[in-house]
């Protein structure tokens, strides 16, 4: 029997600076449980959630529905999600779509769990790493935010990630990995309050605190591109659905790339076939 559920991905305000507080200033649990009740388990989705809202949605809640059914079918719980103490509590490290199917069958026993044991940041670094392995795959922000949050931890002499690994890990350009260590730099010399700030919302603070003489330079780069391009005679100006698998074979992230930087236009795009999806729907009722 196939019974239809509520699904959402958990979430919560806690913040990175929240976490680090609380290591902080609190003593750690020496508590080792087996298992928590569900309500015990507190959520940080904006530390230990690679994926963001709204990327892959679909697949996302897809597959919360087929854990769901799977824990209403065999009445046994699913297996154990990763849970890292902080100050008295325990955060949800790895195991969102399956908190989320307890969420949605309204589980009323013991959650198996699997303590890890570490710091903040190694947990976090544990997070990104399991993310990796998982079957559903990022959307080109996910692995944009997920590079950016990697390039905040520092670089490897200092705990964190280096250039290539972060490529490696996040399968983002090398290019874009090195232009977020740039803007990372640049605003952190302003004093920029970067722990909880995302990736476009870092560029946009950098592209706003630069000089004007940036965009013109910008501008006259690219129209020399376009000049290239066009005597080149290979920029199919007619077929752009060659032109968008050329650029793949090119570079396998690069598509990913321009729809980030043509962001308002694929948005306009995106609304602009909602509309016709529907008008097509209402004239074939």
């Amino acid at each position: 029997m196939f019974r239809k559920f509520d699904v959402e991905l958990p979430t919560s305000q806690v913040d990175l600076e929240e976490l680090k507080r609380l290591e902080d200033t609190e003593e750690q649990t020496q508590e080792r449980p087996r298992g928590l009740w569900l309500n015990d388990i507190q959520i940080a989705d904006k530390v230990f959630q690679p994926r963001f809202p709204g990327g892959n949605a679909l697949a996302s809640n897809e597959h919360i529905r087929e854990l769901a059914q799977a824990l209403d079918n065999q009445g046994e719980p699913l297996d154990p999600i990763l849970v890292t103490p902080i100050g008295q509590r325990f955060f949800l490290v790895d195991g969102h779509h399956r908190y989320a199917a307890y969420e949605a069958v309204r589980w009323e026993d013991l959650v198996p769990i699997t303590v890890f044991e570490g710091t903040l940041s190694e947990a976090f670094k544990e997070s990104i790493a399991l993310n990796n392995k998982n079957k559903l795959p990022m959307t080109p922000n996910d692995r944009q935010e997920l590079a950016w949050r990697l390039v905040k931890l520092g670089d490897a002499r200092h705990g964190g990630y280096s250039r290539k690994q972060i490529v490696d890990m996040t399968k983002a350009s090398d290019g874009a990995v090195a232009n977020m260590r740039r803007v990372y730099k640049a605003l952190s010399e302003q004093r920029f309050d970067l722990d909880s700030v995302s990736w476009r919302r870092a560029r946009s603070n950098h592209l706003a605190s630069e000089h004007w003489d940036r965009e013109e330079w910008f501008d006259k780069e690219a129209k020399k591109l376009a000049e290239k391009l066009l005597k080149s005679g290979v920029f199919f100006r007619d077929k752009p659905d060659i032109l968008a698998r050329a650029l793949e074979y090119i570079s396998p992230g690069l598509p990913g790339a321009l729809i980030e930087a043509w962001f308002e236009t694929a948005l306009a795009l995106v609304e602009e076939h909602k509309e016709m999806i529907a008008q097509e729907g209402a004239l074939n009722i």
